[in-house]
């Protein structure tokens, strides 16, 4: 049967809401996905993509009705997963997004960004177990992932295990990555909490030369000012110090 003149194709109403999108107009691609649901209301994606879009327009609760019909028609991306966790979220079902969150990270085979985001969400909402749990799950598939094991170490200590474990694991990503001054700078804390402050010494200073730093973090570059001052080591000093410096220009 031949389609109506004025019956736009599927084609033609994705072409229309890929312009939509191209040109960055919420409401208009929103409205086409309307049309969309309406005509092809099996097609999970336009559930899924509705549901995005009205998470970034700020309305939650029509993302989550929109994430929930996509859902049932089939599995989720993960960012959409971790959007629709947030969005519960927002209209006040935390117990789901908690829940939704660990299924995440415990269940699909993420990239390590992605677990440590999702392990982070769970750390900011006060569980530092779950949080673990995502970052345990992580590396047992990818044992050799430095910055998995430097994670475990930061959740260990929010968890109150001993500094000793939790110098276990910063280690663990020091052996994988010794370069990295963040993982021995978090080490070297440790260090000081077991009264070992000559080993936090000799265990930064092998990646902050009297000359330069490559390091971001701030709170970082103060710590480090504070472990050589207790040992006079004015050149690394006088380095931490520029970093900030040139952070804050």
């Amino acid at each position: 049967m031949a389609t109506s003149m004025n019956q736009p194709t599927t084609q033609q109403l994705y072409d229309d809401l890929s312009t939509a999108l191209s040109s960055r107009d919420t409401t208009a691609a929103l409205e086409q996905l309307d049309i969309i649901c309406r005509v092809h209301p099996h097609h999970g994606g336009a559930w899924e993509l509705r549901g995005l879009l009205q998470a970034q327009a700020g309305r939650p609760n029509l993302a989550v009705r929109y994430f929930e019909q996509a859902r049932e028609l089939g599995s989720l991306e993960v960012w959409s997963s971790r959007i629709m966790a947030l969005q519960y979220l927002e209209i006040g079902r935390d117990k789901t997004a908690v829940g939704l969150l660990y299924t995440i990270g415990v269940s699909l085979p993420l990239a390590t960004a992605m677990s440590r985001l999702i392990s982070h969400d769970l750390l900011t909402l006060g569980h530092p177990e779950l949080s673990a749990g995502v970052i345990r799950t992580a590396l047992d598939r990818d044992r050799n992932e430095p910055l998995l094991w430097h994670e475990l170490s930061a959740i260990q200590s929010r968890l109150g295990e001993p500094p000793l474990e939790c110098l276990k694991s910063a280690e663990r990503a020091i052996l994988l990555a010794p370069q990295i001054a963040e993982f021995r700078v978090t080490a070297a804390t440790l260090l000081i909490q077991m009264d070992q402050s000559l080993e936090a010494y000799e265990m930064v200073r092998q990646v902050v030369s009297p000359e330069s730093i490559e390091l971001d973090c701030e709170c970082c570059l103060w710590r480090l000012i504070c472990i050589f001052d207790c040992f006079e080591d004015h050149d690394r000093m006088a380095v931490c110090y520029r970093r900030l410096r040139s952070l804050s220009a």
